[in-house]
């Protein structure tokens, strides 16, 4: 048995070359009831927030990708590097 299941796709035209804290402020204010988030941006500011999430530094060219992972559904301090862990990352 499958169960499909349809996302909620959102174009958000402030996450276009946006900061960290403006990325992190949008998935914290679409985190309620979800169990997954997908966010796709622009650099600096996606390689600037997923190192500082990864305690790491990243590059992040063109297509690149970092799924992180919370060991709670979701950290209470989201700017806090110990509440994330790299979970994959794919770099073009």
């Amino acid at each position: 048995q499958c169960l499909l299941i349809e996302p909620e796709i959102l174009w958000i035209d402030r996450l276009y070359l946006a900061s960290p804290q403006t990325i992190l402020e949008e998935a914290m204010g679409h985190s309620s009831g979800v169990e997954s988030l997908l966010i796709i941006g622009h650099n600096p500011g996606m390689e600037m927030l997923a190192t500082q999430l990864s305690d790491e530094p990243f590059e992040m060219r063109t297509c690149s990708m970092v799924i992180f992972e919370a060991p709670i559904r979701w950290p209470e301090d989201w700017w806090d590097s110990s509440s994330w862990m790299v979970a994959a990352k794919h770099r073009s």
